[in-house]
């Protein structure tokens, strides 16, 4: 029947889900707070609004890498700006530098050709002196230089020496005049270089303000896009609580078990292995069965909580007062408390319990306090126990006989089985075994376990 059956390669973790997580160090909270088995806190689900959250949730988890990586980016930029602007700060110092360096030497070349411009005009005047003592010489009366000229008897010889004066004076003019063009050129040349610098000096002012605004775009583009990040943190947690929220009523692919169902299997079956590991009970035992009783607690209008809780329309069998085929009579045990009738009981919950069955051997399993038949968790804890305690599970008989003593239909036997051997052929949560060990089963549900057993097997 179902012993011999092996189940396939584990079925594999939501990935693009995974990998979100990791990239922003949320993977170890989402274990933390998952509400699942860790087997199956990332086990791939269908449903709108799974999908719709976990969409969302990784939307947001790149966004965040995003916008963490465009802060990282305009800080490096704003970084290097302010580097780029200090090197231009030296550079346009050094140029200011310059600047009046030229500016100096500028100014003494105005100097110096004031110097050789006032030489020059000495020059011309002795030149015009002698113009002047050469024309007077040839006139009846004489007068300063032509006193001198008069001192000579000899004309020739005064024009000899006269021509001597001149020559020098206008070599000593061709040589002023060299130089005072020189000294133009030299501030010419001192102009265009101060120019150069001044131009130089101008285009990196340009490039300082240019980074001077880039610097400040760049501090306001960090600051926002850290605001941003700020927000994405702060709605994180609550993406990562809708998102885990949903996938709990969602279905488990390929199976099509609400995942918090799975969950209640899983949870019971490794319980009872702790507790009792000869039964050898297996989670797709307890699926098969929610499968036939309840569609896995989605039975009618009946609405899944995320806890596991059945609400809505809860979960009743047929009355049993011998209506129906194929049923026996069984009066009320439970004065109507559990399944609303106070003449005759009826199955109740995503397990089918008779009220007193349940009364007698109901198990808590998630902790609150009470056991409730339309808990996904007690009831499966409660179906496994029960289970256990008529045969163990390491043959085919011995599953015949515990399903047999859960519903005396053969047809029941077959259709339970049929599904169980569905899922093992399908599906394997992600990791390839389950440590038993592994899973904390609290002391007191260790005690009522053992003691339902102990019951049961009366």
């Amino acid at each position: 029947m179902i012993v011999g059956l092996r189940s396939p390669a584990p079925y594999g973790v939501d990935r693009v889900l995974e990998r979100a997580l990791q990239s922003v160090d949320q993977l170890t909270t989402w274990y933390a707070t998952t509400r699942t088995n860790p087997e199956l806190s990332l086990v791939r689900v269908e449903g709108e609004d799974a999908e719709a959250a976990t969409a969302s949730l990784v939307d947001a988890i790149g966004d965040l890498v995003e916008t963490r990586q465009g802060i990282s980016e305009a800080l490096r930029a704003r970084l290097d700006g302010q580097t780029d602007k200090r090197v231009l700060e030296v550079e346009r110092a050094a140029l200011e530098e310059q600047r009046r360096g030229l500016a100096v030497q500028r100014g003494r070349v105005i100097d110096r050709r004031t110097a050789l411009e006032g030489g020059l005009d000495r020059v011309e005047g002795a030149l015009r002196d002698v113009a002047i003592g050469l024309y007077v010489s040839d006139q009846p009366e004489t007068t300063g230089v032509v006193e001198d000229i008069a001192m000579y008897n000899d004309r020739r010889e005064l024009e000899v020496r006269v021509d001597a004066t001149v020559d020098e004076l206008i070599d000593q003019r061709h040589v002023l005049l060299g130089e005072i063009e020189r000294a133009e050129a030299e501030i010419r040349a001192v102009d265009q270089a101060a120019d150069a610098v001044l131009d130089e000096a101008r285009r990196v002012q340009l490039d300082v303000n240019r980074l001077v605004t880039e610097i400040s775009a760049l501090g306001r583009r960090a600051g926002d896009l850290d605001a941003h990040r700020a927000d994405l943190d702060t709605s994180l947690p609550t993406l990562i609580a809708r998102a885990q929220r949903t996938r709990l009523v969602a279905s488990v692919r390929p199976i099509g078990i609400p995942l918090v169902s799975l969950d209640a299997y899983l949870n019971a079956a490794l319980a009872i292995r702790d507790v009792a590991p000869a039964c050898r009970i297996r989670w797709q035992l307890l699926a098969g069965i929610a499968a036939i009783e309840s569609a896995h607690g989605r039975h009618g209008d009946a609405t899944i909580e995320p806890s596991g809780q059945i609400t809505g329309n809860l979960i009743f069998g047929p009355v049993l007062d011998g209506s129906l085929a194929g049923t026996t009579v069984i009066d009320d045990t439970d004065d109507g408390v559990m399944d609303g009738n106070t003449d005759y009981d009826r199955a109740v919950g995503p397990f089918q319990f008779i009220p007193e069955t349940w009364e007698e051997y109901a198990l808590d399993a998630n902790g609150d306090g009470r056991a409730d038949p339309h808990n996904l968790y007690d009831a499966a804890l409660t179906a496994a126990g029960y289970l256990c305690a008529s045969a163990t599970m390491a043959t085919d008989q011995g599953i015949a006989t515990s399903v047999l003593s859960y519903n005396h239909s053969e047809q029941y036997l077959a259709d339970v089985t049929s599904a169980a051997a569905r899922y093992i052929r399908t599906f394997s949560p992600p990791s390839a075994s389950f440590d038993p060990a592994a899973l904390v089963v609290d002391e007191t549900h260790r005690d009522t376990i053992e003691t339902v057993l102990g019951l049961m097997a009366m």
